[in-house]
C-alpha cells in the first residue's frame, strides 16, 4: 500500500501532463517539438521531481531528446505560473521506445539506462 501513489500525486501528474501537452502545442516555437507526444508523468511522493514519458518518431529521437532537456527550465517556469503548487517539480524527460498496454495496467518498455530513481 505504501508504494501506491496518493490521490494528490495522481492529480498533479495529470495536471502536469495536460499542461505540458498544451505548452508543446501552443507555446514552443521550435516546429520539431510538435511531433512529441507526452504519454505519462510520474511525480515523486514529495513532488520535488517528475519523470515525463514521451514518444516521438524514430527519425527525430536524438534531436528531440536534446531539445526537451534544454527546454526543461522553460517548461518548469511555465508550469509554475499556471499550476497552483508551492514548489514546481524538476522535470526529467524519458523516451519511451515502445508502449505495450496490458488489459489491467500500463506496462512500458523503456530505455532503462535513462531511467533515474525518483
Amino acid at each position: 500500500m505504501a508504494d501506491q501513489p496518493s490521490y494528490r500525486v495522481e492529480r498533479v501528474n495529470e495536471l502536469i501532463r495536460r499542461e505540458l501537452v498544451t505548452l508543446l502545442k501552443n507555446e514552443t516555437k521550435d516546429p520539431r517539438l510538435q511531433s512529441v507526444s507526452i504519454t505519462d508523468v510520474l511525480a515523486s511522493r514529495d513532488l520535488s521531481s517528475a519523470r515525463v514519458f514521451y514518444t516521438v518518431p524514430e527519425s527525430d529521437q536524438a534531436t528531440i531528446e536534446i531539445l526537451l532537456n534544454k527546454a526543461g527550465g522553460f517548461f518548469r517556469s511555465r508550469l509554475s505560473k499556471t499550476l497552483d503548487l508551492r514548489h514546481t517539480p524538476a522535470l526529467r524527460f524519458i523516451l519511451i521506445l515502445r508502449q505495450i498496454l496490458a488489459p489491467e495496467s500500463k506496462i512500458y518498455c523503456l530505455n532503462f539506462n535513462a531511467l533515474p530513481d525518483v
